[in-house]
């Protein structure tokens, strides 16, 4: 007679009976490779009722042999701004570094004048003005002092993207230089008429008095920025004045007002005295009416270039340029136009530049043969006007292409494989009026 042993349900489900060892739990060591092993206490319990006594142990010795593989964490990365750091050369402090900078400011400034008064004696040499000859005043107002201003504007402008801290002395030294220039515009407005070396002359001369505005604007603020400077590195504890190396925000004014001053520098070395020359001729040749003479005289217009040529395009759509002008035309209502002309080209030249480069309107006036193929049959002429002031942007008319049923694009076609290098390759610059 088979006996059943039945369960003491007196006792609480969770209780072990005493002839069992306790099963750890799951938090406590685990047997193959503790708890942060891959089997805890947990674990093994449930193999024991599912696989039996002996599976346990098998597992068991098999883990000794095994050592656990720790799981390694990756530390968390936290992205810090960089510093701004500043070595300064040996016996340079950081005040000395502001007033040296300032200084050099100062010289490009002295600079850029130097070239824009060079610039306009050229044009005047260049112009051979006669002591009579005259002009009114509000057209040289707006052909050269017009251009100085906008010129200075984009001058200043520059230097306060690279150093913010010189808003101020900029602001200033725009605010007294526009003062100036309008004093002296008022008072040649009220003389009326005047002639035109009288006029150069005085323009020259003001050229000092506004250059000392600009250098007094600077030159107030070298203090501040000083201690402007100061007060940064000792909120930043970086107040060593004395160090050969600086950091922080105090840094960060350093750097700024020292790429302003590269910038400044850069700025002027592309601001010669040919520069000027040029700028101030092509303003001089735009004075006047838009047009220059009748339209039956050939609808020219003012302070523009005008080329003339003849092209030609064989059966096979090969291009060849048949004829083109040997000078480039500048029309303009101006007075001397041949001097105007003159002194443009000496400009450009001083430049190492060419006619076609210019920053004038240019227009190409062609004329396009294109081959029928047959004897039977007359060739076609489209007529086209090439219209750029950069070689490499260039629009022109396609009205003739169309009316004659050929593709407007022939034109783009001829510029690119024969006659953008031909008009580049013309050298002389002429000049005539109405």
């Amino acid at each position: 007679m088979e006996l059943h042993q039945q369960r003491d349900r007196s006792r609480p489900r969770g209780t072990v009976s005493p002839g069992r060892k306790p099963v750890r739990p799951p938090g406590g060591q685990g047997v193959a490779g503790g708890p942060g092993g891959p089997l805890g206490g947990e674990k093994l319990l449930w193999l024991q009722h599912a696989a039996g006594n002996q599976a346990v142990s098998s597992l068991v010795t098999a883990g000794h042999h095994q050592s656990a593989v720790p799981v390694q964490r990756q530390p968390a990365v936290v992205n810090m701004p960089p510093e701004h750091v500043l070595s300064l050369a040996p016996g340079t402090s950081p005040s000395s570094l502001i007033q040296n900078q300032v200084n050099l400011m100062k010289e490009s400034i002295g600079l850029y004048w130097g070239n824009y008064r060079d610039g306009l004696l050229s044009f005047q040499t260049s112009m051979e003005f006669s002591s009579e000859q005259e002009a009114q005043s509000k057209y040289l107002n707006t052909a050269l002092k017009a251009v100085a201003k906008v010129d200075l504007d984009l001058f200043l402008d520059g230097v306060i993207e690279g150093c913010p801290e010189l808003a101020i002395p900029i602001k200033m030294a725009k605010e007294l230089i526009t003062s100036e220039m309008e004093e002296y515009e008022r008072v040649e407005k009220a003389e009326g008429e005047v002639k035109i070396v009288a006029f150069l002359d005085k323009t020259r001369n003001a050229i000092g008095p506004t250059q000392l505005k600009a250098l007094d604007a600077l030159n107030s603020q070298v203090r501040p920025m000083q201690v402007a400077y100061s007060k940064l590195a000792i909120d930043s504890g970086d107040d060593k004045g004395s160090s050969s190396v600086v950091s922080g925000p105090g840094a960060e004014l350093l750097e700024h007002l020292e790429t302003a001053q590269k910038r400044m520098r850069t700025q002027v070395a592309t601001r010669t005295a040919p520069v000027f020359q040029e700028q101030f001729t092509e303003s001089f040749a735009a004075i006047g009416a838009s047009q220059v003479g009748p339209l039956t005289a050939g609808n020219y217009k003012n302070a523009t270039m005008y080329l003339n040529c003849r092209m030609y395009r064989d059966e096979k759509g090969t291009y060849t340029v048949r004829s083109i002008d040997d000078s480039w035309e500048l029309k303009t209502n101006a007075p001397k136009p041949d001097r105007v002309a003159s002194s443009l080209d000496r400009a450009l030249k001083a430049q190492g530049k060419e006619p076609a480069e210019a920053a004038l309107m240019k227009i190409v006036r062609a004329t396009l043969e294109i081959e029928s193929g047959h004897w039977y049959e007359s060739n076609d002429y489209d007529d086209t006007s090439y219209q750029f002031t950069e070689l490499e942007d260039i629009s022109y008319g396609t009205a003739a292409a169309q009316l004659h049923g050929h593709d407007p694009r022939e034109f783009r076609d001829a510029w690119d494989a024969v006659l953008k290098e031909k008009v580049r390759g013309v050298k002389k610059l002429i000049g005539s009026g109405a």
